[in-house]
């Protein structure tokens, strides 16, 4: 009997399996350091192998799933195993995590004092916390492992900060931050454009279903390659969009932790700077 049954034979896929998957990767880098930490990987790996069995009803939706369990499992071998998280991962905002106040060290049983340490349940929540946000993010933005060719924003928050519209509203409304309104704003709106572009995009493929791909001429099958890779872009720069418009207006990030996800289109001139450079780097480090 091979490892996996056929598909029509397969149960159902948990609902909670990939934030159960992610769960299991901040549990575990919330830990602290020992040889026991990285042998979590074998209980990650016997969960994978019986998700093999599972399906979401769609063989699209199973590919979709399968990379992302992929993507976990190569962020836990990499940041569990092959790594030193604590002293090669770093965020400004969140201190160093190789000291006490870092929170490697929770066997220590030390409660805040004047020297301003901080007590093992703040100190795990800290830890807790770098954790979470290195399982979460694609480019490593703010971090000491940022990817390459990051697109520059068009505008800063410092920058509308010192605007003269920005100082006459601040006169009146003390904790109103203007930059970040407009940043949501922006978002939302970006969002509803992708919306509007994958419902077009989705029209124009029932009009030229894939059967017909063949028979048109090169100038339609031209325009169709281009709306068919169009999915992954529309749909990712949509998820963005909204992702940075909730975390910003809720004051989780900052408008300078969500550059865009693209950059110009306009550099793609050779093969290499267009995966470089104008596509999206989320699948590295």
């Amino acid at each position: 009997m091979g490892l996996l049954v056929p598909l029509d034979s397969r149960s159902p896929l948990p609902t909670l399996a990939i934030p159960y998957l992610y769960f299991l990767l901040i549990a575990t880098l919330s830990l602290p350091q020992g040889w026991y930490r990285a042998r979590i990987v074998i209980l990650l790996a016997a969960y994978i192998c019986h998700l093999l069995n599972h399906t979401t009803g769609s063989r699209v939706s199973d590919y979709g799933t399968g990379c992302a369990v992929a993507q976990i499992f190569f962020k836990f071998a990499d940041y569990v195993v092959l790594s030193n998280a604590e002293t090669e991962f770093s965020r400004h905002s969140l201190g160093d995590m190789t000291t006490y106040e870092g929170a490697s060290e929770l066997d220590q049983s030390k409660l805040a004092d004047a020297s301003g340490m901080l007590s093992p349940w703040q100190a795990f929540f800290k830890k807790f916390r770098w954790g979470l946000e290195l399982s979460v993010t694609a480019r490593g933005i703010g971090w000491s492992w940022q990817v390459k060719n990051v697109p520059s924003s068009t505008a800063s928050a410092a920058s509308w900060t010192k605007s003269d519209f920005h100082e006459v509203f601040s006169r009146h409304l003390v904790y109103f931050d203007l930059s970040n309104c407009i940043f949501v704003l922006k978002n939302i709106g970006r969002a509803l454009i992708f919306v509007i572009l994958i419902r077009l995009r989705a029209c124009i493929l029932t009009s030229y279903p894939a059967s017909t791909f063949h028979s048109s001429n090169v100038v339609v099958q031209s325009l169709l390659c281009f709306i068919y890779g169009s999915k992954t872009a529309f749909g990712l720069n949509m998820m963005y969009a909204i992702a940075a418009a909730i975390t910003v207006s809720v004051g989780i990030y900052d408008p300078c932790d969500w550059p865009p996800v693209f950059g110009n289109f306009a550099d793609a001139y050779t093969l290499r700077r267009f995966w470089g450079q104008s596509w999206h780097q989320m699948e590295r480090r």
